[in-house]
């Protein structure tokens, strides 16, 4: 990110001390050649497109794979050094919380359960075993940095563009 003097500014530590997964394309055996169409990454020019499906309070909804196979809709939030979800997800995705972290929060500090994922994917991005909050006080997940950080983000009207920095 570049700060209102044009410099660059590290995203890649996150308030809660850890640092995002290594993001990578996602594949899938079989699967159609990339088009430029939403949804669809474009992985030569490491352009990934999500279709926004509707705004909460004006922050884009997009769809988003857990695991391999499980579709939520999620929030993405330029603001959120983590990608959290909500309990009904974790019930959903069958995660069993193990440990705890303290986080900032605009409500101030808090204690959430973390959960482990093998997978969350977008648009074709993907990355890959990750450890995720759960929050209780929360009714549709968040997508943070730890997914996009490392990626230049477009919110277009109907759709994010994820790209690759060079």
């Amino acid at each position: 990110m570049r700060n209102d003097r044009g410099q660059t500014v590290s995203l890649s530590r996150s308030v809660c001390g850890f640092l995002p997964q290594e993001s990578t394309p996602a594949a899938s055996p079989g699967s159609p050649a990339p088009s430029a169409s939403p949804a669809s990454p474009d992985t030569k020019s490491g352009v990934f497109l999500v279709k926004i499906k509707r705004r909460e309070a004006n922050i884009p909804v997009i769809e988003v794979t857990f695991n391999g196979k499980q579709k939520f809709e999620m929030m993405v939030d330029s603001g959120a050094s983590r990608t959290v979800i909500t309990p009904a997800m974790a019930t959903a995705l069958g995660i069993v919380p193990k440990g705890t972290v303290q986080a900032k929060t605009p409500n101030g500090e808090a204690t959430f359960s973390l959960g482990s994922l093998t997978s969350i994917e977008a648009g074709g991005l993907a990355i890959k075993n990750i450890v995720v909050p759960i929050s209780p006080a929360l009714e549709i997940g968040l997508l943070g940095h730890d997914f996009f950080g490392n990626k230049d983000v477009t919110i277009k009207q109907d759709v994010i563009e994820f790209r690759s920095r060079s």
